[in-house]
């Protein structure tokens, strides 16, 4: 059985540049949960053998005050009072692999802002809260993209897939700006049909622009997809009549 393996070091980092956190949050989830290390982000992945107790104010607090995974609970700060146990310790190295993981995955610049956070959870939730912006300017980058955003006449099906990825991503900045108008259906077939205005994207447009059926965004994609897949079938068959003739 082949083993697949993710190199946390390979995948995009996180920056103080916005643009970086879409492409980072989306491959990072998918890592960590492919390596079994979300729980850690979700903060659900609890540590083993460290005790906690109630504050003065009732909360819960953690004996720990340093970086998750960096030391092993002393018999002062276990659950039992007592040295851990040979396995209460290897539960403890596997939990502080999985914090170790989580938290290889951002620049040294964002990595001097998160220097004080003890956990995976909380510096989840520091990056999440640095990019996650609406404020107008961002507002307006992500609407001039979209403005900006064109397919060729007459493009190639590789071309019409890479214009649909693009979309999507300006989707995804869209959301995580505050773009409301672009969460609806309505919304983003509207804008969707901007970007395909030259005559060869006709029957798609005619497809979102009946009057009596109401278009659904699977169905522009179906449509879109369609119309891809003929222009595929259209330079295969004129390969296949060059190859014949010659």
């Amino acid at each position: 059985m082949t083993t697949h393996r993710i190199n946390l070091q390979e995948l995009p980092k996180l920056t103080h540049d916005p643009s970086s956190y879409s492409p980072w949050k989306r491959e990072v989830q998918v890592a960590l949960q492919y390596v079994r290390c979300w729980n850690t982000v979700l903060g659900t992945d609890i540590e083993p053998a460290r005790a906690n107790w109630a504050t003065a104010s009732g909360t819960a607090a953690t004996a720990r005050n340093v970086r998750a995974g960096s030391t092993q609970p002393t018999s002062t700060e276990t659950v039992t009072g007592t040295g851990m146990t040979e396995d209460e310790r290897k539960r403890w190295e596997m939990w502080a692999a999985r914090q170790d993981r989580a938290q290889a995955t951002v620049s040294n610049a964002i990595l001097f802002d998160i220097e004080d956070m003890n956990d995976a959870e909380s510096m989840w939730a520091f990056c999440e809260s640095l990019h996650t912006l609406s404020i107008s300017e961002n507002q307006r980058e992500v609407s001039r993209k979209l403005n900006l955003l064109s397919l060729r006449d007459d493009a190639t099906c590789e071309e019409m897939a890479s214009h649909i990825e693009t979309f999507s991503q300006l989707l995804m900045e869209g959301k995580r700006v505050g773009l409301t108008n672009l969460s609806t259906p309505d919304g983003r077939i509207h804008e969707f049909r901007m970007t395909i205005l030259h005559e060869s994207y006709r029957s798609i447009r005619d497809y979102i622009d009946n009057p009596f059926v109401p278009p659904t965004w699977p169905g522009v994609l179906t449509k879109y997809n369609a119309e891809s897949a003929r222009r595929k079938a259209l330079v295969a068959l004129g390969e296949r009549e060059r190859e014949e003739r010659g």
